[in-house]
């Protein structure tokens, strides 16, 4: 009998074990399509730039001249010029990375300082507009205590009087030297073409006098051309009567 149930436990050891085996199988993993991984991108993107590189190396730099002038620096093929200053037959000159770097801060410097200038220029306006109108405040003042018959010494009325002048002088001449200041930065950098605008101070307009001047000399004008007028009609006149004349005595 103990052979038998060792001849069964043999026929069921294998096909349980089997069965053990089989659930212990891993199960055979689903194929997925391969993803591009943020490697393989920077990959593409440093290839990119790899490609661009030689690119700018080739890259011609701009001479002295053809900055200066605003034009495009063409260099001519098998030779080291470039066709501006070939037709001018004289070398290229570059400007080295310093330079540049000081070429562009001094451009910077320049500009503020002509922008610091018209600051100056508008904030010198105005003062002088409130000092011109204390003045004329003051000057007003006067002239209604003299209407009043108020004694106001001599000096005290020349002092009022000259004040206004010479705030207009001292506006005029500060003014004209902000100016030159300013068309003298302008000159300078006009290579670089910033479109800075020429300063110069507006004319006074025409006061009462001129105008009256002008309208006078119209007048005269108009006259001048009526009295013309008036003698050649009456030549006309004497023509006509005389030839009717002669007509009545034929």
């Amino acid at each position: 009998e103990k052979e038998k149930e060792k001849g069964k436990e043999k026929e069921a050891g294998p096909s349980r074990s089997a069965k053990g085996k089989a659930k212990e199988v891993p199960k055979t993993p689903k194929k997925t399509t391969p993803k591009k991984s943020k490697c393989d991108v920077r990959s593409e993107s440093e290839e990119a730039e790899e490609s661009e590189a030689p690119e700018e190396s080739t890259e011609h730099p701009a001479c002295v001249y053809c900055v200066q002038k605003k034009i495009k620096c063409q260099p001519l093929a098998g030779r080291k010029v470039c066709a501006a200053c070939h037709k001018r037959k004289v070398k290229c000159e570059f400007f080295d990375k310093t330079a540049w770097a000081v070429m562009d801060g001094s451009e910077k410097i320049v500009e503020a300082s002509w922008y610091d200038l018209d600051i100056c220029a508008l904030n010198l306006e105005q003062t002088v507009d409130r000092d011109l109108m204390e003045a004329d405040g003051k000057v007003l003042t006067l002239l209604d205590m003299k209407s009043r018959g108020v004694e106001i010494p001599a000096d005290v009325e020349k002092r009022v009087m000259a004040n206004r002048g010479s705030i207009v002088a001292s506006y005029t001449t500060h003014m004209e030297h902000i100016f030159t200041r300013m068309n003298l930065i302008r000159k300078r950098t006009a290579w670089t073409k910033n479109d800075l605008p020429e300063s110069t101070i507006g004319e006074p307009e025409a006061g009462p006098s001129s105008r009256a001047e002008e309208s006078g000399n119209k007048r005269k004008a108009e006259e001048d051309e009526g009295h013309a007028e008036r003698g050649e009609k009456k030549k006309r006149r004497k023509v006509v009567e005389t030839e009717e004349e002669e007509s009545t005595m034929r």
